[in-house]
């Protein structure tokens, strides 16, 4: 996918994202331009205001979905508390629909992380019997 398709995905999934906060009773803002290392704000009217990274993906890699939680160009940076508060990250290839992750940037300890279906990744030994980041898929009570 090229530089165009991956950022209409982009924006595909920050719509995505929107959506379902607005059903859960949230406002949803967005930053003018793209200076700004966070996606979305979200309001939960109880006084809580989350700045959001939402990272996407549909492709598979060795059996599991790749997400790079870093940015920019050679020398990737990793995302800091003082810009992002929570990644949103969207899945839409697993076999029974699209999956959300709520992430606190504090839990994120690496630059790309492995996410899959539970029972779905390729060697399903008890290493990798469960996605690490597994706990954290639907939670968006974490942004109340």
């Amino acid at each position: 996918m090229g530089e165009q398709g991956r950022k209409l995905s982009g924006t595909a999934a920050e719509l995505l994202v929107a959506s379902r906060l607005i059903v859960r009773g949230f406002s949803v803002s967005w930053p003018i331009g793209d200076d700004d290392q966070y996606d979305l704000i979200s309001d939960s009217h109880n006084g809580k205001i989350s700045r959001l990274q939402v990272k996407s993906t549909s492709t598979k890699l060795r059996g599991t979905f790749h997400v790079n939680f870093s940015y920019g160009g050679g020398s990737r940076k990793m995302y800091t508390k003082a810009q992002v508060d929570y990644f949103v990250v969207v899945i839409s290839a697993y076999p029974n629909g699209t999956a959300f992750y709520i992430v606190p940037i504090e839990v994120i300890k690496a630059k790309c992380m492995r996410f899959w279906a539970p029972g779905e990744h390729p060697y399903r030994t008890g290493r990798w019997r469960g996605c690490p980041l597994e706990d954290y898929r639907d939670r968006w009570d974490l942004l109340r």
